[in-house]
C-alpha cells in the first residue's frame, strides 16, 4: 500500500493584520499517485477530528485496495437514474446545445428507464439494452435503435467522466449495422423533373431552387436573412450562421448565377437585413408533394425512395458526381466530414454515367472499330502489309546450311523453329556448339 499522509488542523489566515484561526478542524491528505485533497470536518473537538481522520483513512485505503467502490461512485450508485438525467440535461444546456437535441437525448433516455426497468445506475446493463433493442427491431428504424444507444452512451459517459461511475457498461454496445436496412430512402430528381417541379412550384420554386444548388437543409434555409447574403459581390455568396446550421459552425455558401438573378427579384432597398429571405416562400411536406404531383412527379418511385425536400441536397450531390467534380470540392460543397456521405449516402449511384465511364477505357487487342491495325501505340495502319505473320506450322520445309549462331539479339525463337533445327543440324537448341560447322 502506498504512503498515506493525512493530518486534521485549524486553518489559519491573516485579517487586517490579525491571525484568524477557523473554528473548525480540516482534513489534509495524499497519498503519492492516488491524489490528495482537504475538506472540513466540520468538528470543533480535536478529539472527534481524529476519530474521523482514522475512518477516512480507513475507506480510503479500502477503496485503493479494490475492496470498496470510490465514495463519489457509491453516492451515485444511490441516486435514482432520473436525478441523473436531469443533471445531464441541465449540463448540456449550459454547453449551449440545441433545444431539439436536449429534448431528443430525453425523451429517448426516458423511454429506456420505463422499458427496461432500470431505477438505479446498477441496473443499467449491456444485456438489458440489447434484449430491448432485438424486441423493438420491428418497430423502430436501425437509424433510431442507434440513436437510443448513443443517448443513453452519452449519459453513462458524463457520469464516468465524472468520476461518479466506475465504468460506462455501454462501451461493449456495438452499434446496429444500417447499411442497406434504410426505411427512409431517397433519390436524386432528374433534370427533367427539376424543371417540372419550378415550373409548377409557383413562389415556392426559389425554395427548391436554393435546395438543389447550394445544399442547404430546411432548416437552414427557412433561417436564412438577407443580411446573410452578399449578391453584389464579385462571388455572390451567403455566409449562414452558425446558430442555424446542424454542427453549429458558419459556413460560406456559394450561390449560383440562376438563383443570384432570382434573389435579387425578391430584395429591394427597404427590406431590413434581419427579415428572412424565404419567408412565405419555403413548401411545407404536403405542399411539396402537391408540387410534385401537378408535376407528374412520383414522390416514392417504384423501388420505394422519396423525393422530398432533403433529395434535393442529394441531387446537388449527385449533379456534382456526374459533372466530374474532384470529390474533395464534394465534400467541401456539402459541409460533409466523412467521404462516405458524401460518395455513397449523397449519390444517387443510378444516375451516375458509369457506361459512359467505360467507354473512355482503352480498347486491347488488333482490332479498332472493326477495322485491323498494326499493334503500335500510334494505331497508324500500314496499307498493303500484312495483318499477322503466317504461322510456323513444321519445321521441314525450312533449309540451312548452318545452324544459327545466338548473338544476343533473339531469344524467344518458335519451339517449333528450334526443334527443327535441332533435328537437322544435332545442335542444342539452335546455339552452335563447341567443334561445330
Amino acid at each position: 500500500m502506498k504512503k498515506f499522509n493525512a493530518q486534521v488542523r485549524k486553518l489559519r489566515r491573516r485579517k487586517n493584520g490579525r491571525v484568524v484561526v477557523s473554528a473548525f478542524y480540516h482534513l489534509f491528505w495524499s497519498v503519492k499517485g492516488h491524489g490528495h485533497g482537504q475538506f472540513s470536518l466540520k468538528v470543533r473537538d480535536r478529539q472527534v477530528a481524529e476519530k474521523l481522520k482514522a475512518e477516512f483513512i480507513y475507506e480510503k485505503e479500502r477503496e485503493l485496495g479494490g475492496v470498496i467502490a470510490p465514495r463519489a461512485v457509491r453516492a451515485a450508485a444511490g441516486r435514482l437514474l432520473t436525478e441523473h438525467l436531469a443533471e445531464f440535461l441541465a449540463y448540456m444546456e449550459g454547453l449551449n446545445r440545441s433545444a431539439s437535441h436536449i429534448s431528443h437525448v430525453g425523451t429517448r433516455v426516458r423511454k429506456l428507464i420505463a422499458d427496461c426497468g432500470w431505477r438505479y445506475l446498477s441496473d443499467v446493463t449491456a444485456k438489458s439494452f440489447e434484449l430491448w433493442r432485438q424486441k423493438k427491431s420491428g418497430e423502430l428504424s436501425v437509424k433510431t435503435r442507434n440513436e437510443y444507444r448513443a443517448a443513453m452512451f452519452s449519459l453513462l459517459a458524463w457520469l464516468e467522466e465524472n468520476e461518479q461511475l466506475a465504468v460506462n457498461p455501454f462501451k461493449r454496445v456495438k452499434k446496429t449495422e444500417g447499411r442497406g436496412q434504410e426505411t427512409v430512402k431517397r433519390r436524386a430528381a432528374t433534370h427533367l423533373e427539376m424543371d417540372a417541379l419550378l415550373s409548377k412550384a409557383g413562389v415556392y420554386a426559389v425554395a427548391y431552387l436554393a435546395a438543389a444548388t447550394t445544399g442547404l437543409r430546411r432548416g437552414e434555409l427557412s433561417k436564412l436573412e438577407w443580411g446573410d447574403v452578399h449578391l453584389e459581390a464579385a462571388e455572390p455568396v451567403a455566409l449562414v450562421r452558425a446558430v442555424t446550421t446542424k454542427d453549429r459552425k458558419p459556413a460560406k455558401v456559394y450561390l449560383g448565377r440562376q438563383l443570384v438573378a432570382e434573389l435579387k427579384k425578391l430584395h429591394s432597398s427597404g427590406v431590413p437585413s434581419n427579415s428572412l429571405v424565404l419567408a412565405g416562400r419555403m413548401p411545407t411536406t404536403k405542399q411539396m408533394r402537391e408540387h410534385l404531383k401537378a408535376a407528374r412527379i412520383a414522390y416514392v418511385d417504384e423501388q420505394g425512395r422519396r423525393l422530398d425536400f432533403h433529395a434535393l441536397r442529394m441531387t446537388l450531390d449527385t449533379n456534382m458526381a456526374i459533372a466530374g467534380v474532384p470529390d474533395a470540392v464534394r465534400m467541401k460543397v456539402m459541409r460533409h466530414k466523412s467521404p462516405r456521405l458524401t460518395l455513397e449516402t449523397y449519390t444517387d449511384s443510378e444516375k451516375v454515367p458509369v457506361a459512359g465511364a467505360l467507354a473512355k477505357l482503352p480498347e486491347f487487342g488488333c482490332l479498332e472499330n472493326g477495322k485491323e491495325h498494326t499493334g503500335k501505340d500510334t494505331g497508324i495502319l500500314v496499307k498493303g502489309s500484312p495483318v499477322l505473320s503466317l504461322p510456323v506450322t513444321s519445321g521441314n520445309d525450312l533449309k540451312c546450311a548452318k545452324s544459327p549462331a545466338n548473338i544476343g539479339e533473339c531469344h524467344r525463337l518458335s519451339p517449333l523453329v528450334i526443334a527443327s533445327l535441332e533435328k537437322a543440324t544435332g545442335g542444342e537448341r539452335g546455339i552452335r556448339t563447341p567443334g561445330g560447322v
